[in-house]
């Protein structure tokens, strides 16, 4: 009986895919907000975000090895991100490494395209696009509880209403460092007000992590 009962148990656990003691989470990564204002109150909003990431590490217990493309608007990811098998407990804290690959997104680590408010009353598409190798932490004060057998939702956000409120873009536009082509304008260092503006960017992006609980 004993061996029997104990040959019950693994099949259970095969069938519900997952070790005794364990639970299933999807990872949901993507943005909180979709759109931001920059220091003189033009807004820009992303209709679409892409980017590269090496792996999520559950710190100090799994890490899930990528690379995934992941798309911020719809928080899907490829490879998915569904039913990863995760030990019981608290969770406190996720990083994210952003990274690039040459077979993914034209070597970039994020792929972005959005309207911005400029000219005044009337919008122009933007686009961005950034290389960089940054680890984000994804953190949230008393973590997330994974129970045994649970199947849960993990959302990581990404706050994409502060990644442009520190820059001058309308000031970079109307003193012409940055400009209209092709009726596309292109969010770039250029020029000296300007000639931050990828570095500002990754270190936003980076910092603007937070961890939570669908």
């Amino acid at each position: 009986m004993k061996l029997s009962g104990l040959v019950v148990l693994i099949l259970l656990s095969i069938a519900c895919g997952t070790e005794t003691g364990n639970g299933l989470v999807t990872v949901k990564a993507g943005l909180s907000a979709n759109s931001s204002v920059d220091p003189q109150g033009t807004v820009l909003t992303l209709e679409t975000a892409e980017a590269v990431i090496d792996y999520f590490d559950f710190v100090d217990v799994k890490r899930i090895e990528g690379p995934y493309i992941v798309d911020l608007i719809d928080r899907t990811a490829t490879p998915s991100l569904a039913g990863i098998d995760l030990p019981a407990g608290n969770y406190p804290r996720v990083d994210a490494r952003f990274s690039s690959d040459p077979k993914l997104l034209g070597h970039n680590t994020l792929v972005a395209s959005g309207l911005i408010a400029y000219p005044a009353g009337s919008s122009t598409p933007f686009d961005l696009t950034l290389k960089f190798e940054e680890t984000a932490m994804f953190e949230l004060s008393g973590g997330i509880d994974i129970e045994e057998g649970a199947v849960e939702d993990i959302l990581m956000d990404l706050d994409a209403a502060t990644w442009f409120a520190s820059l001058p873009i309308t000031q970079c536009l109307d003193e012409g460092e940055l400009a209209i082509e092709n009726g596309r304008i292109r969010i770039a260092d250029k020029g000296q007000r300007c000639k931050d503006i990828e570095k500002t960017l990754k270190d936003v992006i980076r910092n603007s992590g937070r961890l939570r609980e669908d």
